[in-house]
């Protein structure tokens, strides 16, 4: 029954069944969404900047009961992350031997204390807290709405100008480093996929016959997995070096031909609309050709 549930929940739909989209509306969607994204934070913050002084002015003229409560509320919300988050770490991986051993074992109490602290609050706080209607159906005011608004507000601030400074020398008090565990991952996902490509393109040519470029396609696969895994470093080398004539290639021919798609247009040989079309073409086939030659 709540909206922004449930704007949540057709996201985690969307973005579970999100291979189903083609690759050039993907392209279109997630450029859209960045920015959309970007106007929406902006909005927000600029809301919160207007409502700031509003505060500041209510707690001046007698109304600072509502910014005790809004900081009560918020060192309650940072108090009950620190809190929550040990057991959450722990708890399940105590009861459950399987998630513990694929996670590597229970979590270290330094990176689960900077967890726990990384609860800064922003635009889905204040998203939620402008949800509440602002009357009942007999037209009277919603009750609460107006200190729940000041409320969240507050604990917008707190987390993000009092919490948010202190995460950075929490780091480093703590000791705490960057691990390899995401380079790792994308590593092996990319040594995967190139396997499975170049597995795929050796089934489909031993069914019918293939044209010389696709040959030099499964090159430049092999390549790529070479320079990820080829134990002998010169190997590796070679590969690399072999994939960085690859792209300079690419893209010095994508670039001569948008320049040659400007010239046609200043020359009124195409027009606007045409030569928008074309170009929005060649930005679409740029991410194409780099993954299609395993780039």
């Amino acid at each position: 029954c709540s909206g922004v549930l449930a704007v949540v929940t057709a996201g985690f739909v969307v973005a579970w069944r999100i291979h189903h989209l083609p690759p050039a509306a993907r392209v279109d969607l997630y450029s859209t969404w960045d920015l959309v994204v970007w106007l929406l934070n902006g909005m927000c913050f600029v809301f919160i900047g207007l409502e700031a002084p509003r505060l500041v002015a209510e707690a001046a003229a007698g109304g600072a009961r509502l910014v005790v409560v809004g900081l009560a509320v918020g060192a309650t919300v940072i108090a009950c992350r620190v809190v929550w988050m040990f057991p959450a770490a722990y708890v399940p991986a105590y009861f459950l031997p399987r998630l513990r051993e694929r996670e590597g074992g229970y979590p270290e109490a330094r990176a689960v204390a900077v967890a726990s602290w990384c609860g800064v609050r922003g635009v889905v706080s204040l998203a939620a807290a402008l949800s509440v209607p602002a009357l009942l159906p007999d037209g009277r005011p919603f009750p609460g709405r107006e200190e729940l608004l000041a409320a969240t507000l507050c604990v917008i601030l707190l987390t993000l100008f009092v919490q948010s400074p202190t995460l950075g020398p929490l780091v480093r008090r703590l000791g705490i480093r960057g691990d390899d565990d995401t380079d790792a991952e994308v590593r092996s996902a990319r040594e995967a996929l190139l396997a499975a490509g170049i597995r795929r393109l050796d089934a489909f040519c031993s069914e019918r016959s293939c044209p010389l470029s696709v040959h030099h396609w499964r090159r430049l696969l092999v390549d790529e997995l070479a320079a990820l895994k080829d134990e002998d470093a010169e190997q590796r080398e070679l590969a690399r070096t072999r994939l960085e004539v690859s792209r300079d290639v690419r893209r010095a021919v994508a670039d001569e031909q948008a320049r040659e798609l400007l010239a046609l247009r200043d020359s009124g040989r195409i027009n606007d609309r045409t030569y928008v079309a074309m170009q929005l073409d060649l930005d679409r086939e740029g991410p194409a050709r780099r993954d299609g030659a395993g780039a």
